[in-house]
């Protein structure tokens, strides 16, 4: 619990229609009103987002947030949250993520408003966010084993502009969706059009439980915005700069359902998203661990986020207690630090050099420029060719760096700076199972099965140049529904797909490190990579290959 509350009334609004709210529960978790005195050292705060603006008594550790609420919706009501649309109710039918109740939202085409059911935060103006101030919002989501997508919108939560009077609503600034299947974030700012999408894993993955999201927002219409969120602990989207229209007010957030599915009565039926452990705070010292539903991975810790199949603090040990990779499987470490490259060359040979290491005192170095022998290509691959071809259906693990230097350039064309390359067939093109790519000047993952292609956009390449990213590959190569794919940056995992994730070959595909580029300017172009390691089987795991 961020802080204690004294109970007020609260209300719920639909159609200009207030419903009461009993006030008899001692202690509640959004409703508010003047406290006399702090209980810690004399510290107050003012809530903006509340009702009204008041003074609560708060916990030291968050006395300097401007705006703090809390919503588990233990009182069996909505307290402080006003309808958008129809109404959502409070409900103990399936097992909350906190205490007893969550908040359910449902639609259908029977229903009085058929595209929204959400909350919001109750006074108009309180609600609003200040422009260039830092928000943090946590809450789950819990999607029923039953829910299906049908390719029409659907957002489960949004940061909804205040648009200027005369002006038509546009799309929401930030927005949660889920009606592709799959859970996808969107930014929108300018008056271009101008967005960004992070595509994540399917909602099926996630049916059935609760999903925990935390968003860090620093709603802007100039450079100085920033966008952080993170699913269930791990950090999923990042990008910095105008993220909300230049409106005369801040956006505000809702939580709840929106979708375009009942526009058309077809018989479809109704659709259900539960709620719960809404927490919001905001100023210079709020922090992730201020809103995280609580046992979220970082939540209780200095640490933001911990992936799931971490090892603990120093563990890199076998389960026989070795402290080396040997498996039963493709195994390699290499450090680059010998006298050669002891790898095979793919195209032009990287170098190894001392100017930059991850570890150890050298790495590879690759180059790619006009001059080359091989304009496109200058990559490294395991040296025996019949141990570098994965087995389909086995397990690889395979950790490696990147090191862009400070003189790299976007060249807004295809740049690759690893993949795992399909050994094609007789008279078969090559080409790609999974790419790294840079081009565009995000760190964007592909992963390509020839009858579909899935793609991740992650966070821009300049927030890394300069210093080394981290990655970690969990891939299991098949062309049946038996593929697994998961991909962690610098610690955290960004990428995850189940099915099919390479093309039928009659044989195994290949990892390959260094550049390869589609194009002439800027003539040259240079990346690094070190501390390679690679491990398959089933008993391996991330902390045998992690950097």
């Amino acid at each position: 619990m961020l802080f204690n509350m004294i109970r007020t009334n609260s209300h719920c609004e639909q159609s200009g229609q207030q419903q009461g709210v009993s006030a008899s529960r001692g202690r509640e978790k959004c409703s508010f009103e003047r406290a006399g005195t702090s209980r810690w050292s004399g510290f107050t705060k003012y809530i903006g987002i509340a009702a009204t603006l008041v003074t609560v008594a708060v916990h030291p550790a968050v006395a300097n947030a401007a705006m703090e609420q809390v919503h588990d919706f233990e009182s069996g009501k909505l307290d402080s949250l006003w309808c958008h649309g129809n109404c959502p109710t409070v409900t103990n039918n399936i097992p909350a993520r906190t205490g007893k109740y969550s908040m359910r939202s449902s639609l259908s085409e029977s229903s009085s408003n058929i595209k929204r059911t959400e909350g919001i935060f109750k006074n108009p103006t309180g609600r609003r966010m200040t422009w260039n101030k830092d928000y943090w919002i946590g809450f789950s989501v819990y999607m029923p084993a039953n829910w299906k997508h049908y390719n029409k919108f659907e957002i489960v939560a949004q940061i909804h502009a205040t648009k200027d009077p005369g002006e038509s609503q546009q799309q929401p600034p930030f927005a949660i969706y889920t009606g592709s299947g799959d859970w996808k974030l969107t930014n929108r700012w300018g008056t271009g059009g101008s967005k960004k999408e992070w595509s994540l894993n399917s909602v099926y993955e996630d049916v059935g439980r609760w999903t925990d999201f935390v968003i860090h927002y620093k709603p802007s219409y100039t450079s100085s915005g920033v966008l952080r969120v993170w699913k269930n602990g791990a950090l999923v989207a990042q990008r910095n700069g105008a993220n909300a229209y230049k409106d005369n007010a801040g956006p505000y957030f809702t939580l709840g359902l929106y979708t375009g599915l009942f526009a058309a009565t077809d018989g479809r039926p109704a659709k259900v998203v539960y709620h719960d452990a809404l927490r919001v705070a905001s100023g210079s010292s709020a922090r992730y661990q201020d809103v995280a539903p609580p046992g979220t991975p970082g939540s209780g810790s200095g640490s933001i986020v911990t992936p799931p199949e971490a090892p603990e603090s120093g563990d890199s040990s076998n389960d026989n207690g070795d402290t080396s990779t040997d498996r039963d499987g493709l195994d390699l470490v290499n450090l680059f630090d010998g006298s050669g490259l002891q790898m095979a060359c793919h195209g032009n040979c990287p170098t190894l050099s001392s100017q930059f290491s991850r570890s150890g005192s050298k790495s590879m170095k690759s180059t790619v420029s006009t001059s080359s022998n091989n304009k496109k290509r200058t990559q490294a691959v395991v040296s025996n060719k019949s141990a570098r071809e994965m087995v389909f259906d086995r397990d690889y693990w395979m950790g490696f760096s990147v090191y862009l230097p400070s003189g790299w350039q976007v060249p807004r064309k295809r740049e690759i700076v690893a993949e795992i390359r399909r050994t094609p067939d007789a008279g078969e093109r090559s080409s790609s199972a999974f790419e790294i790519l840079t081009g565009d000047g995000d760190w964007t993952l592909r992963n390509n099965w020839g009858s579909g292609d899935r793609k991740w956009s992650l966070n821009s390449v300049y927030e890394s140049v300069g210093r080394w990213t981290d990655f970690v590959i969990h891939y299991r190569p098949s062309y049946k529904s038996t593929g697994i794919l998961e991909v962690w940056k610098n610690g955290t995992l960004v990428a995850r797909r189940t099915g099919p994730n390479i093309e039928r070959d009659a044989k195994g595909p290949y990892l390959a490190l260094g550049l390869l580029k589609d194009y002439t300017s800027p003539s040259s172009q240079t990346v690094y990579h070190d501390s390679l390691r690679i491990a398959s089987g089933s008993s391996a795991r991330y902390s045998d290959v992690a950097p």
